[in-house]
C-alpha cells in the first residue's frame, strides 16, 4: 500500500507495537494508522470520537476503545464494534481465556 507522508503522524498520540514488533497501530486523536515494522501503511481507521486506548491481542487484532465504545480492527483495516460503553475504559492488556465446564 503507501508509505506514512511525515504529515500524516504531525498529530501522533502514541504507538502501540504487538508482542512481536511486527505490526504497530499509530494513534492519533481520531485516527489509528495500522502499520508493519518498516512503516508500510496496512490500514487507517477513521473514527467520529477520540481513540482513548489500545492493546494487540496474541492473534493480532488490535482492540481499541473510543469514548463510547470497545472496537476491533483486523491488519487490513477492517473494524467492527465489541460493545457500547457507558463511561470511558483504558486498555492495557487484551487477553481471551475459554473456560471449559
Amino acid at each position: 500500500m503507501n508509505q506514512l507522508e511525515f504529515t500524516d503522524l504531525l498529530r501522533l498520540k502514541h504507538v502501540v507495537w504487538n508482542s512481536k514488533f511486527s505490526y504497530g497501530a499509530l494513534i492519533c486523536k481520531k485516527t489509528i494508522y495500522i502499520v508493519n515494522k518498516s512503516f508500510t501503511l496496512l490500514g487507517t481507521i477513521q473514527e467520529k470520537f477520540h481513540v482513548t486506548s489500545a492493546a494487540w491481542n496474541i492473534d493480532d487484532v488490535l482492540v481499541y476503545t473510543t469514548q463510547n465504545h470497545l472496537k476491533y480492527s483486523f491488519l487490513n483495516g477492517d473494524y467492527g464494534i465489541l460493545q457500547c460503553l457507558e463511561f470511558p475504559i483504558y486498555l492495557i492488556q487484551v487477553c481471551f481465556y475459554l473456560f471449559e465446564m
